[in-house]
């Protein structure tokens, strides 16, 4: 028998988040039940990392295509040096 993930598997603080780059992280989280990969820009309010609304949440279907589609990304990232 198996576990449906809950909200409490996936937390929401600073340490879950990996850094790509100034203010902007990936991280999995939970939403109404679903998991998602939420690349997000963030923004400090108090001292506390908040999210802004300039980023996208992937369903873990459409992160694995994107995940796939990433020879293909770099190939038209070199047509454009």
């Amino acid at each position: 028998m198996t576990c449906l993930p809950t909200e409490e598997d996936y937390p929401e603080d600073e340490e879950s988040k990996i850094e790509i780059g100034s203010k902007r992280f990936v991280e999995v989280t939970m939403f109404k039940g679903h998991v998602y990969v939420n690349i997000r820009e963030f923004y400090k309010d108090e001292g506390k990392l908040m999210p802004s609304r300039k980023g996208i949440a992937l369903k873990v279907e459409e992160w694995r295509n994107f995940v796939e589609l990433q020879a293909k990304i770099e190939d038209r990232l070199r047509d454009k040096r």
